[in-house]
């Protein structure tokens, strides 16, 4: 008995967290490379890599901020600069982007995600060439 009950509430928890991850994900806007390209460009937004330090070095977009997601909490202040701008958050396949984007929607500043993250980047990219 005891180890069905035991069962029954891990299968609960995850099930809870799943929604709140989609609950989040639709709260989130995501904008497709070609927008966040012509928000960048037009000086209405400013990309924000979640990355961690080794991803950044490997590759990023010119340009952008870097905060890594695990230290978005504490550094969030550094972005009040940006107010006034659209706040595109990336990383590599956009699932950090989306909880990046979601915190800073909570302090009040205008965030959305990088569709596909920095892959989906570079494909556009490459294709505008």
């Amino acid at each position: 008995m005891i180890p069905q009950l035991v069962f029954y509430a891990a299968a609960a928890i995850v099930v809870l967290f799943g929604i709140r991850h989609a609950w989040i994900a639709r709260s989130v806007p995501r904008l497709k490379s070609a927008e966040a390209d012509k928000e960048v460009h037009s000086g209405q937004a400013v990309f924000l890599d979640v990355r961690t330090d080794r991803e950044w070095q490997a590759e990023h977009i010119k340009g952008a901020v870097h905060i890594p997601l695990h230290t978005l909490r504490r550094r969030a202040e550094e972005l009040s600069r940006y107010s006034n701008k659209q706040i595109i958050c990336y990383c590599q396949s956009g699932n950090r982007s989306v909880r990046a984007a979601h915190m800073l929607r909570k302090r009040g500043l205008a965030a959305s995600s990088l569709e596909g993250g920095i892959g989906d980047w570079n494909f556009f990219t490459r294709l505008r060439r």
